[in-house]
């Protein structure tokens, strides 16, 4: 039986947390799903700039025709502004984002 993988924030001063409640400033915070999140930080939640690979945890099929990788900003933990989504297919959005709602397609490939 697989270990159980636990939630950790490496912060850029070399801490590692199992929360990030409070936690401003940069950091890697890995997903007991095996998601990985890369940026920004404020009052413990994604805020700013940041990279969010989605992990496939014990599933590899979980993301089929779905969103793999996420570059952009958040706000408040919901993604947020400028970003580029890519999908498991092949696919591509980069665009404006507004609490994760696409408003406007720049670049689509399928």
């Amino acid at each position: 039986m697989a270990e159980e993988q636990k939630y950790t924030l490496v912060t850029d001063k070399g801490e590692t947390l199992t929360f990030s409640a409070g936690f401003t400033g940069k950091g890697i915070a890995t997903y007991p799903n095996t998601d990985v999140y890369d940026g920004e930080f404020q009052n413990g939640v994604r805020h700013g700039k940041g990279k969010y690979t989605y992990g496939t945890g014990e599933n590899p099929d979980r993301f089929e025709g779905f969103i793999i990788l996420f570059l952009g900003f958040w706000l408040n933990n919901e993604k947020d502004g400028i970003g580029r989504m890519y999908y498991s297919k092949g696919g591509e959005y980069f665009g404006i984002i507004i609490l994760y709602r696409q408003l406007f397609e720049r670049v689509k490939k399928w």
